[in-house]
């Protein structure tokens, strides 16, 4: 009687342990060809991402970013530290029409902003945006565009 209570605590303990590190695992890595609509950032896509392309007037920039590990793209958008440069919208379109967007105003403190992504696996895509850039008293908005990829 006593070594099947010994028995039962030890199966009651290796249990507890086992339901305890199941929870403490590390997620598993992101599957390649992500949701369209989803976070570079938040799926973890940005962390091998790299610039494929990219277009810039004065200090206002955009990338055309992509993910290896998860085949997936979106744009990046930089407004830079010219004073004239004030906001912008990137967009990231994929050949199929699948499109998403962002904004960026320096006068609301922002600098910079990333679009959503899009599942780029047989697929192309590019990055594109506006930028005002005011000069004089005068503003104008200035289109960037990357090449397909």
């Amino acid at each position: 009687m006593k070594n099947l209570k010994k028995w039962a605590t030890m199966i009651g303990a290796v249990t507890m342990l086992v339901s305890i590190f199941s929870f403490a695992a590390p997620m598993p890595k992101v599957a390649a060809a992500v949701t369209n609509g989803s976070d570079p950032i938040a799926t973890g896509c940005a962390r091998d991402a790299v610039t494929i392309d990219d277009d810039w007037i004065s200090s206002a920039q955009v990338d055309l970013r992509y993910s290896p590990s998860c085949r997936s793209a979106w744009a990046k958008l930089t407004l830079g530290g010219d004073p004239g440069i004030r906001e912008g919208t990137a967009r990231i379109t994929r050949n199929d029409g699948v499109t998403y967007s962002c904004s960026a105003r320096k006068s609301l403190g922002q600098t910079s902003c990333y679009t959503k992504q899009v599942n780029d696996a047989g697929y192309t895509a590019r990055a594109t945006a506006n930028v005002l850039i005011v000069i004089d008293g005068g503003g104008r908005y200035y289109p960037l565009g990357t090449h397909w990829y």
